[in-house]
């Protein structure tokens, strides 16, 4: 059996999809099975992971209709076969020694290796650092103030899991919603894990492209945001880890109340009733014109708002 188990859903990414393989297959650590799941792409992506198969033996290849990422993901871990899973997108690429470097972090007992990444808008890549330490993280996974944001916790292709451990839990992709599934994933992991070796090198290059669903705030992604996280935490406390996430969940509720103000018509009522838990930790944590505008939405100073506070900066 391989030591760590690559998968890999492929959907209209035909002009990505080689050098993400190639990638793949350029690993300095070999011993790795990779799983190509086209999930129904009517390009010629199919085709192209058939090719991938016939030259290298360590290339598995399952075609399926579309049914969305999340299932296509499912997929590649019903036939999985190795110790760890590393997820990686069809059109982002990795580094040769990604595997190499995530491995050697079993010997720490680490149940979930993660890596830091850059963001590449098309020909441009973003250099700015994500993960700033190495070491072990044990217990709740904190936001810092310098990233309240943290949209990159959610994504599952930032860490090697241990099959062992997500088979103990169960966990897989959530198929009944369009996205917002990995975050899912990846806050379930986590809480499940007991320790998470943090590297800093820069592994991973994540491709946002123009039009990509990240890119596409809409009132249907926030809602379904609303009603992953609210998953997340009753699932979360089914595996007895509420407590020591709950702050965690907690800021992830205040990033979708601040998506929601940013991106939507300004419906004060919707967001107060949103998460009012969270309401005095967006106070406390912001500061300035957003800290000012969150505090008087909260006390229903919504006539003064537009006045006193330009929204969304």
């Amino acid at each position: 059996m391989p030591e760590i188990s690559i998968i890999v859903p492929v959907y209209k990414v035909e002009k990505y999809l080689n050098k993400c393989v190639d990638s793949i297959l350029a690993q300095t650590f070999t011993d790795f099975e990779c799983i190509l799941v086209d999930d129904g792409s009517p390009d010629s992506c199919g085709k192209i992971c058939d090719e991938y198969a016939q030259k290298d033996s360590r290339v598995k290849v399952i075609h399926q209709e579309n049914h969305g990422v999340n299932a296509a993901r499912n997929s590649g871990l019903d036939m999985a076969s190795g110790a760890w899973i590393v997820f990686v997108d069809g059109d982002d690429w990795i580094e040769g020694d990604l595997l190499e470097k995530a491995l050697s972090a079993d010997r720490h007992g680490a149940d979930i290796v993660q890596w830091d990444f850059d963001v590449c808008y098309d020909e441009n890549i973003n250099e700015k650092k994500y993960l700033k330490h190495d070491g072990i993280k044990e217990g709740e996974l904190k936001f810092s103030r310098n990233e309240p944001l943290a949209w990159w916790n959610g994504m599952c292709w930032m860490r090697m899991y241990s099959f062992e451990m997500l088979k103990k839990i169960g966990l897989r992709f959530p198929e009944d919603i369009s996205n917002n599934g990995d975050t899912y994933f990846s806050y379930m992991a986590l809480a499940a894990g007991r320790k998470v070796w943090c590297m800093a090198d820069k592994l991973y290059h994540y491709r946002q492209r123009s039009g990509s669903i990240i890119n596409n705030i809409r009132r249907k992604n926030i809602y379904t945001k609303t009603e992953v996280c609210r998953r997340i935490e009753t699932d979360i406390s089914k595996i007895g880890q509420l407590d020591r996430f709950y702050s965690t969940i907690l800021q992830y509720k205040m990033e979708i109340k601040n998506w929601f103000i940013k991106h939507e018509p300004l419906d004060f009522n919707t967001w107060r009733n949103m998460f009012p838990e969270a309401n005095w930790q967006a106070v406390r944590f912001y500061h300035g014109k957003k800290k000012i505008k969150y505090l008087m939405i909260i006390l229903h100073m919504d006539m003064l708002v537009n006045k006193l506070v330009k929204i969304g900066k």
